[in-house]
């Protein structure tokens, strides 16, 4: 369907795309929402979305690193926090620097 409709383009341009939709997200889209949900004390969506703001500068330093070299095959794992979605290379700190999760916890994604 996506390619039908010309949605699907080459990996830099869907990188290019993701990179600018995720800033957008991180900077503009979520500081409003995390007001909103201040104000309607929905304390999980208020959660999420500031994991969001915090983990946003690293998936889009990711996302520039692959532009610049979108073949590169790293050897190692990412490793995925299940709480907040913070995204480390290598091995896991001891504890996520923004939920306090513990690194076993972590997901790893080779």
């Amino acid at each position: 369907h996506f390619k039908a409709t010309n949605l699907v383009d080459t990996t830099t341009e869907n990188l290019k795309q993701a990179l600018e939709e995720e800033t957008y997200d991180y900077k503009n889209a979520y500081p409003p929402m995390v007001q909103d949900a201040v104000k309607d004390e929905a304390i999980g969506g208020r959660h999420s979305l500031e994991y969001g703001m915090s983990i946003g500068p690293i998936i889009t330093k990711l996302i520039s690193k692959a532009i610049g070299n979108p073949d590169a095959n790293e050897d190692g794992s990412y490793y995925i926090c299940p709480e907040c979605g913070n995204i480390e290379f290598g091995k896991p700190p001891g504890k996520c620097p923004f939920c306090g999760v513990d690194a076993s916890d972590f997901v790893e994604v080779s």
